[in-house]
């Protein structure tokens, strides 16, 4: 698994999320013209994967992360 290796105060968490949004978004335009059923992942929980269930995967994993995020940092006023 992927975990930090630092703490980020809230507002910088928050870009680093856009910023890694952006970037997926970018690569997986580079990549619609790949079969993604050919490419297997295996992931810790759900097990093997191919490239587009782990994309999909990937993109609900950011969202809920961005919607922590910003769900704190409304909290901490």
């Amino acid at each position: 698994p992927i975990r930090p290796q630092k703490e980020l105060p809230a507002l910088e968490l928050i870009e680093a999320l856009r910023a890694m949004g952006a970037r997926s978004r970018a690569t997986l335009e580079q990549l619609a013209a790949v079969d993604p059923r050919k490419y297997r992942m295996l992931h810790p929980l759900f097990g093997e994967l191919d490239f587009g269930q782990w994309w999909v995967l990937h993109a609900i994993h950011y969202v809920m992360h961005n919607a922590q995020a910003e769900a704190n940092l409304s909290k901490a006023g």
